[in-house]
């Protein structure tokens, strides 16, 4: 491996490798607080003396990178010396969580995430080929990070054990508030930083349904500009609607819009109204919330997503049949949807290079060790839609995350991601073994899937027969616990 002997020419190359990379991130946790930020980032690189034992580290490249409307961004970028060391200052329109990326002669050797924000000096270590368990970010809003990593992976090992226990002694309801409760204090241990607000983002997301007033009071102190404050909002939206109708739901909903000056989060708030409407199976309200939205905002990518409405409202809301379609798994066998049923299915599409599917790999992967450890009839088919074979390496080669796994060749507009109005990623749909759609979830809904999931086998192991009854009611709405 040796070192390119240009930077210009190597800039050009990865920019023309990140133009693809980043056309499908998609939402990424970066939350509008300020206009710039600006964080420091140094640290060492060396590579596996089993692998290259010259003992020279030159020719890193490390990025730090963003995806401005499509448009690939460069925040900070640095090389290393011989002897792997290297040092960058990151400049960030918003403080949150970036995609980090080292390359060397144009190839992609490793990919992890940053946490950005004002002021806040990183140091990063790894020993080439690294997994993201083997590489160390160091800093306060990197501790605060790995705070909410460990408090997930606990989440996880509880969730494996109330899956292979016994589900109807209450552990999951215990295990869902204690988490929601350890997420929550993050914002005591870490006042301030990135992760600690995603994690009181999730604490609530967890607390809808189990704790609905508690849910309500805990979103109303995050702010608009938090991340994962959509999710918040949804979660908000459910609770309220169970406990004081719909027509409150949809007024705290425009509260919210109210007090959001973003745009982008008042167009994702104004589909939150559409999504709301559509669960209900209000069709002429639907309508109406969806003009709202392209009014308000005529040239977003949620105008786009609205003129879409009709066709999910007319044929992907709980109780319909899923869509079958086939795919080519990476296992080289072509497999129907509709092969699967008798089984819980949870279909995903996802972006390998989206922050937001990354983070919740770990969640995503318990749920299913958990369920096939305990011999529940429970499948994941996970299908990228992203066609570049070396950036689904990044997530094939580095995490395990059993499966059907597929790649669909024509991305956003491949025929089974346009039966199932994939418009942003991820999207997940959970289909009941009888081949219907129980729910739909976007962007950062894995906790609900893990919920939804874990109740879905709990019902089944009960009383199957009720639980296929609830199936093809389309009347159940989507957000109830069952």
């Amino acid at each position: 491996m040796s070192r390119l002997p240009d930077t210009s020419r190597r800039c050009v190359a990865v920019g023309m490798l990140l133009a693809s990379m980043l056309l499908l991130w998609a939402g990424s946790s970066a939350v509008h607080a300020q206009d710039t930020v600006r964080s420091y980032l140094e640290g060492q690189l060396t590579v596996d003396p089993e692998i290259d034992d010259s003992g020279t580290y030159a020719g890193f490249d490390v990025l730090v990178l963003q995806d401005a409307q499509g448009e690939p961004d460069t925040l900070g970028i640095a090389t290393t010396n011989a002897e792997g060391l290297f040092a960058l200052a990151v400049e960030a329109p918003r403080r949150g969580l970036y995609p980090l990326v080292v390359m060397r002669d144009g190839r992609i050797v490793l990919t992890h995430e940053l946490v950005v924000a004002d002021g806040d000096s990183a140091r990063l270590t790894a020993q080439l080929p690294a997994s993201a368990r083997g590489v160390r970010v160091r800093s306060p809003e990197n501790a605060a990070w790995m705070a909410y990593q460990n408090t997930q992976a606990l989440h996880n090992q509880s969730l494996i054990e109330s899956l292979q226990g016994d589900l109807d002694d209450g552990g999951l309801e215990r295990d869902m508030r204690r988490t929601a409760s350890m997420l929550w204090d993050l914002r005591t241990s870490f006042p301030g930083t990135v992760g600690a607000e995603i994690a009181a983002a999730e604490s609530v997301a967890m607390l809808e349904g189990w704790d609905d007033t508690l849910a309500v009071e805990r979103g109303r102190e995050i702010e608009p500009t938090a991340p994962g404050f959509v999710d918040v909002a949804r979660a908000m939206r459910g609770a309220t609607a169970r406990l004081e109708g719909q027509d409150a739901a949809i007024a705290l909903l425009d509260d919210l819009i109210a007090r959001t000056d973003a745009p982008d989060r008042s167009a994702a708030l104004h589909a939150e109204r559409v999504r709301a409407r559509v669960d209900s199976l209000q069709r002429d309200e639907a309508l109406a919330a969806v003009e709202s939205l392209k009014a308000a905002h005529p040239d977003s990518r949620w105008a786009e997503w609205a003129d879409r409405t009709l066709y999910q409202l007319d044929n992907l809301t709980p109780g319909a049949s899923a869509p079958d379609g086939t795919l080519q798994t990476l296992a080289g066998e072509v497999l129907a949807i509709s092969d699967l049923q008798g089984s819980l299915v949870l279909l995903e599409f996802f972006a390998p290079q989206s922050s937001v599917y990354r983070r919740e790999i770990p969640l995503r992967t318990a749920l299913y060790d958990a369920a096939e450890a305990a011999g529940h009839a429970f499948e994941i088919v996970s299908i990228s839609l992203e066609p570049d074979e070396v950036l689904n390496a990044t997530v094939f080669e580095e995490f395990d995350l059993g499966g059907v796994l597929a790649v669909a060749p024509e991305g956003i507009d491949d025929p089974l991601a346009a039966a199932y109005n994939v418009t942003s990623v991820p999207t997940r749909y959970l289909i009941a073994p009888d081949g219907t759609i129980v729910d739909v979830y976007y962007d950062g809904a894995m906790l609900a899937v893990q919920e939804a999931v874990a109740q879905r086998l709990e019902l089944e192991s009960l009383n199957p027969a009720e639980e296929l009854e609830a199936d093809t009611d389309p009347e159940a709405p989507s957000s109830d616990r069952p």
